[in-house]
């Protein structure tokens, strides 16, 4: 079963760090970032029957949002459970009407694409290599491009402008993963009741 933990890990490439594009440049100022309320709140993984793992979105003090990622793994009768646990900043950006998270977390920093489904679900794409691939070997963005043994190792260095107008131009969340068989996360909101 997915946690979210385990989701939030896969997606900023903590586990296969040579198959996710990372950034040296966000989007946008945290500082100067727009709230999206839509995020605030507790989200979980669909399917998460047992309720172990959570995702907990904040307004942060320095501007964006805190992540907090929260799993309670089972633990043995009689004995206390030891949740573990994540932290990540992000911070939204809207690019031609379209919802992009720009992350930090621990040494990984990414940019992704967001939107709210009609049924409220919190669905997640992470940038396709291949495409990033593609516009950094032609030129169209600057970045880095490194061989590792899970594939190649891409980092966005191109400014916040570049970077913006490339997506913005090239099919905006069609440059990201949000279709079924793709690496993406959906999220649900969890009401917490008595």
């Amino acid at each position: 079963m997915k946690h979210v933990r385990v989701a939030l890990v896969l997606l900023l490439s903590l586990i296969l760090p040579g198959c996710l594009v990372q950034t040296d440049t966000f989007l946008s100022e945290r500082t100067s970032s727009t709230l999206d309320e839509r995020l605030l709140g507790i989200w979980i993984v669909p399917g998460n029957e047992d309720e172990n793992g959570f995702l907990f979105v904040r307004e942060s003090e320095g501007g964006g949002m805190d992540i907090l990622t929260l799993e309670l793994n089972e633990a043995p009768s009689g004995t206390h459970q030891l949740p573990k646990w994540d932290e990540a900043v992000v911070w939204s950006t809207d690019v031609g009407g379209m919802g992009y998270l720009n992350m930090t977390m621990d040494d990984a920093s990414v940019i992704l694409a967001y939107r709210i489904s009609d049924a409220g679900a919190l669905e997640i794409g992470f940038m396709k290599p291949d495409m990033f691939k593609a516009a950094i070997t032609s030129g169209a963005i600057k970045g880095t491009l490194k061989k590792s043994f899970l594939g190649p190792d891409l980092r966005l260095t191109d400014t916040a402008e570049n970077i913006t107008a490339y997506i913005k131009n090239n099919g905006g969340h069609a440059l990201f993963a949000f279709v079924d068989g793709e690496e993406r996360l959906v999220l649900v909101r969890k009401r917490l009741e008595k």
